[in-house]
């Protein structure tokens, strides 16, 4: 059910004639609303009133309405077991939802919906469901969502960005060279930088400076130990999605002690199966800090957080040479200690790398650069190695040269796939459109050196792979 569905079928199916008269007084709508459902239906989502019965609500209803802000979608009542539910509820086979249930949505009904900032009705679709309090669904809709107050007051009385570890990245680019040093090993294939037929890969993946922030949240995760959710209690955040929320929530110039992201890890982390150093909002935080994901400082003998900057780097100002020079060959010497990522990710995006000895190596890679070169003609990366890269000076010479005449890639293969099935599978294993590209009449084209990966996968599928000179 879309929001304007659940709208109408709570105004004129679900609200009592008391329900209608609490939500028209806690949001100031006349007495016309109040007498007339038709008039609540078209006037309940409009600003009027929303941040005032916002400013009503306990710091556990604000945080509750955070959690379904984050999560986007309707819950059933069971989600706001964390908050007016009984601490220690025992769950029994022989108990009913409904039993398990109403008190809880009597409290929503009279704390929430009542102050008319949440919206429910019964889901008439929902299969498998057998009593109606299990199909009725909460929503909170996108209309109030920017008058929801922040849960916390916030520290502002701190000078200065705060430290941040911002080494911990700088060893993981250290491992394209094997210098990474002693690195926790986090889903080792899929984080994995390599150089692989002169392209830079986190796993199987063209190099991008996002997915160093992805291999952080996870070794970040990783770091405390397994949270088992109980599959009886309702949806569940896990702790550093809770954490990076709440820090989330913050302006440029403010801060949290670790303390008071309590209330937040117990309404969004209720459910999961922790011990009490999983549970230690310090021991969390901590651990954020030391995979980079988090900022720190102190203030009245108080650790505080805050979100880390993307790419926090120190030397993002200084000149290409202090990170970049022309080799003795035809290439480039990069030096991984100091280059910033986005400019390792536009570099990596035109060139063909090789690890020589403790050096990792570029060279201009003539049908990468013609792809994308239209968007970084401009930048001052490109404009730099035009300027004093000899190998990338005369390959934006050449593209420039060639650019809107039709070129045939001497290593390019072209293969036609009849069945759906198959065509599915290749597409899932080779999503990346710089590898391979789907083509009209149930053609692909990709280059020579994938061959043999697709001729596996379509040998695995129960294919036969016929070629044709």
């Amino acid at each position: 059910m879309n929001t304007s569905e659940i709208v109408a079928r709570m105004c004129r199916k679900e609200l009592s004639t008391a329900d209608i008269k609490a939500i028209c007084k806690a949001r100031g709508f006349s007495t016309k609303e109040a007498r007339n459902r038709k008039f609540l239906e078209n006037f309940i989502l409009s600003d009027q009133g929303v941040a005032e019965a916002m400013d009503t609500l306990t710091q556990e209803e604000i945080i509750v309405l955070h959690a379904l802000k984050q999560k986007s979608r309707a819950v059933d009542a069971a989600f706001f077991d964390r908050i007016y539910g009984p601490t220690n509820r025992k769950f029994l086979w022989n108990t009913t939802f409904t039993k398990k249930y109403k008190d809880v949505f009597r409290q929503v009904k009279q704390s929430l919906v009542r102050r008319g900032v949440l919206l429910f009705a019964e889901d008439t679709g929902a299969w498998g469901k057998n009593t109606k309090l299990e199909r009725l669904i909460f929503l909170f809709p996108a209309e109030f969502q920017k008058f929801l107050p922040s849960p916390f007051e916030p520290i502002r009385d701190i000078s200065g960005p705060g430290n941040s570890n911002e080494s911990v990245l700088r060893k993981k680019l250290l491992e394209i060279i094997d210098g990474g040093g002693n690195l926790p090993l986090i889903n080792g294939e899929k984080f994995r930088l390599n150089v692989t037929d002169g392209e830079l890969r986190m796993g199987k993946k063209a190099f991008k400076a996002e997915y160093l922030h992805k291999w952080q949240e996870a070794g970040w995760a990783g770091a405390l130990a397994k949270q088992k959710a109980d599959k009886f209690r309702a949806e569940q955040f896990c702790l550093t999605e809770a954490v990076s929320y709440a820090l989330s929530l913050l302006r440029p110039e403010e801060w949290l002690a670790d303390g008071q992201l309590e209330p937040v890890l117990k309404i969004f982390c209720r459910g999961l199966h922790l011990d009490d150093v999983q549970q230690d909002p310090h021991k969390i935080c901590h651990a954020g800090w030391m995979w980079g994901c988090l900022s720190k400082n102190v203030a009245n003998d108080q650790t505080c957080y805050r979100v880390a900057e993307d790419y926090p780097e120190t030397g993002k100002d200084q000149a290409f040479t202090h990170y970049l020079r022309p080799g003795k060959k035809q290439d480039l010497i990069v030096d991984l200690t100091t280059i910033p990522y986005k400019n390792l990710e536009t570099l990596a995006g035109i060139s063909d790398f090789e690890v020589i000895g403790s050096q990792l190596t570029a060279a201009p890679n003539m049908v990468r650069l013609g792809r994308i070169f239209n968007s970084i003609c401009q930048e001052p990366l490109t404009v730099w190695l035009r300027d004093n890269v000899p190998c990338f000076r005369d390959a934006i010479k050449k593209v420039k040269a060639r650019w809107g005449k039709q070129i045939i890639h001497q290593d390019l293969l072209v293969a036609k796939v009849r069945d759906l099935s198959l065509k599915v599978a290749i597409e899932k294993s080779f999503s990346d459109p710089a590898k391979l590209v789907f083509l009209p009449n149930d053609f692909i084209a990709f280059p020579r050196g994938l061959l043999g990966e697709i001729e596996k996968l379509v040998t695995k599928s129960g294919f036969v792979v016929r070629s044709i000179p």
